[in-house]
């Protein structure tokens, strides 16, 4: 064995001791000089398969890192037509790669200045790993009735000074109400992409434990099999998945936003804002500009004495009588496609799960 043969499987059994978590991306690169390996480009993402790996140590390189669920992202050949750099990643659609055309110091024909984007999502934590919803399907709307009903709501809002008040301690009842009445559930959130299916998940598992098998015995003909299995089935579930948002996009198109999002992973403001001939580096100067331009969208109301509109009403000016049929015509108008507001309520349960009251209901 060569000395170099001996380096890749010294590398190879380093790399199966990084230890990361599903929200951790991990990258690992450099010049592994495997000349006379020509890569093909995967159908489900920007990453490359090897082919025609012949030598002991690069067969190692290669099934350690898909063992490990890292990518290869780099096919820039150098002069000699071969790729020598290159860069595995566990989450290759958070990451884009290219020759770069600033290189920080000089390059030769061999190797190739290589610029790798990675988008980081800011609001992204191991505390949104788990996300709790409210089960509205499960609530027990009749004894959420019979709270509303017990508290003299009509009372308690008008002992406040002011209308925001009001609200606040309408909201508070209704939120107490929720919490009381409306069991909540835990989803976990998914780091797999939006493809993956249970067989797909199944595969990968039975590919990881196979890779552990062969480095024991030596013998990874089950371990390429499955990856066989795995890579084919993967490029089917892609193209059906693409297919499937290319033939909604007309009529569901939020399947197609969703996937350009989860591909772009960014939603952070530019580091340029520019705005009325102005320009915002630092976050202060950018936030000011947004407000500018907030500001702008809207016509100040000065002239609107609400003290004086509010003394020509009437006593009666806001006794309004809503009966069932008027609150369940107002709830089947509302958007289902739209997320809940900041009441958190989502709009595709409110008319579903609306509870009928054989009496007006008095506001």
């Amino acid at each position: 064995m060569s000395c170099d043969e001996k380096k890749f499987l010294e590398f190879a059994e380093t790399v199966t001791k990084i230890k990361y978590d599903d929200n951790d991306t991990v990258i690992v690169c450099g010049d592994f000089n495997q000349s006379g390996i020509k890569r093909i480009k995967a159908d489900d993402g920007d990453y490359y398969l090897p082919m025609n790996v012949t030598t002991e140590g690069g067969v190692a390189v290669i099934d350690t890192m898909l063992g490990c669920g890292f990518h290869q992202m780099c096919n820039l050949e150098n002069a000699a037509g071969n790729v020598l750099d290159l860069v595995f990643t566990n989450r290759f659609y958070d990451l884009s790669l290219s020759e770069s055309l600033t290189p920080l110091i000089e390059t030769d024909v061999w190797h190739k200045a290589i610029e790798v984007e990675i988008t980081i999502d800011e609001n992204e934590s191991e505390l949104n790993d788990v996300t709790e919803f409210y089960k509205y399907e499960a609530a027990d709307f009749v004894a959420m009735n019979e709270f509303f009903v017990g508290r003299d709501i009509s009372t308690e809002i008008e002992q406040q000074d002011d209308i925001e008040n009001s609200f606040r301690m309408f909201e508070n009842v209704v939120y107490e109400a929720m919490d009381k009445f409306v069991p909540k559930v835990t989803v976990e959130k998914s780091t797999d992409p939006p493809w993956y299916n249970k067989q797909l998940k199944n595969l990968n598992n039975r590919k990881r434990k196979a890779h552990g098998r062969s480095k024991i015995t030596n013998d990874f003909a089950d371990y390429m099999a499955i990856t066989d299995s795995f890579v084919a089935l993967q490029g089917q579930l892609f193209q059906t998945y693409i297919s499937r948002i290319q033939s909604d996009i007309k009529s569901n198109p939020k399947h197609f936003w969703r996937f350009v999002n989860d591909r772009r992973k960014r939603s952070e403001i530019p580091s340029i804002v520019e705005y009325n001939n102005q320009t915002a580096i630092s976050d202060a100067s950018k936030a000011e500009l947004f407000a500018n331009f907030f500001e702008s969208q809207y016509i100040p109301s000065d002239d609107i004495d609400l003290d004086n509109l509010l003394s020509e009403c009437g006593d009666n000016a806001f006794d309004i009588e809503l009966n069932e049929a008027d609150v369940l015509k107002a709830l089947l108008s509302i958007n289902v496609n739209k997320g809940a507001g900041p009441d958190i309520i989502a709009s595709g349960n409110c008319a579903k799960h609306f509870e009928k009251r054989e009496n007006n209901t008095d506001f």
